[in-house]
């Protein structure tokens, strides 16, 4: 499946939600700790555990840096950027705050250094192979790249009422809800083709080896 059917199929799918399902029914769905939420910290759960069988049975030799990294992302779900500060500590805003401390401030600045260390190791270190792999026309390279694109479309997603109040625009009563459930679906296709692109990867190292 290509990336742009992907992301089709799932504005397609978030749109049928809107259209078929009652509204209190929508909002009990993508409500903060929901069924969305927990599924998608139970999928990237699930990926971090299989990344790190991988690392331990010699699949993928990154697989503890991925399982870190799943990790952060199940996590971040779970709001545990913010359940010690009330404000995310990946925003500028909690550095500029008057309420906290410089001590508070320079350990969340020291956490948020880590985990970006982290993060850019295991993009040098993986990143050749993906393309690799994209170029083969690996199943599992296909399959990340399609999380990966979803990523910054979640992003935008989530700001785009914000934006759009900032630039003075006027939306529709119900875009809220819309939004809501775009936003979820989105999220909970990333950890999913992240999940499936991990079994695909091992099939295929098992059939190399």
């Amino acid at each position: 499946m290509t990336p742009f059917l992907s992301v089709f199929l799932i504005i397609t799918a978030a749109g049928a939600v809107i259209i078929l399902l009652p509204e209190h029914i929508i909002n009990l769905l993508v409500r903060e700790n929901g069924p969305a939420e927990n599924a998608q910290v139970a999928i990237y759960a699930a990926g971090a555990i299989i990344s790190l069988l991988y690392a331990k049975k010699k699949i993928w030799l990154h697989g503890l840096s991925g399982g870190i990294i799943l990790t952060i992302f199940a996590l971040r779900e779970l709001d545990f950027q913010k359940k010690f500060t009330g404000i995310s500590i990946t925003r500028t805003k909690f550095y500029f705050s008057p309420d906290f401390s410089l001590s508070a401030k320079i350990f969340c600045g020291l956490i948020v250094l880590g985990i970006l260390s982290v993060v850019v190791f295991f993009a040098i270190k993986n990143i050749k192979a993906l393309l690799n792999g994209f170029r083969r026309h690996e199943d599992w390279a296909i399959t990340t790249i399609n999380g990966l694109i979803l990523i910054p479309i979640a992003l935008v997603t989530d700001s785009s009422l914000r934006s759009l109040k900032f630039a003075g625009i006027k939306t529709a009563e119900n875009i809220h809800l819309f939004k809501a459930v775009l936003e979820e679906t989105i999220e909970l296709a990333i950890p999913v083709f992240f999940l499936i692109a991990l079994f695909q990867y091992g099939r295929a190292v098992q059939k190399s080896g």
